[in-house]
């Protein structure tokens, strides 16, 4: 055990003073084991973001578009398999 060490205040006495103050050292106990870890949520699976389209190449019936569906021309509208594109920022987006 280490040595321990009282403070003891002076304090000039005068008559029908009190005693000095003594104050016991500090005790710090060591730090214990450390807490159970906790589990880890799981991780969730990361977000799909199904992408557009876009088209590829055209000729005079229709174009086919990046993932592989057939857009027939129907007067000014493309229309592809699951109904009528609809143009938006120069690219037909189709349902």
């Amino acid at each position: 055990m280490a040595p321990t060490a009282v403070l003891l205040l002076l304090v000039p006495i005068a008559v029908g003073a009190q005693t000095p103050i003594v104050v016991p050292p500090p005790i710090i106990a060591p730090p214990g084991p450390p807490a159970a870890a906790m589990t880890p949520r799981p991780v969730a699976p990361p977000v799909v973001v199904d992408r557009p389209a876009t088209v590829i190449t055209c000729d005079a019936n229709g174009c086919w578009a990046s993932d592989g569906v057939r857009l027939n021309r129907v007067a000014p509208q493309l229309l592809a398999p699951t109904g009528a594109c609809i143009p938006q920022a120069g690219q037909p987006q189709c349902p």
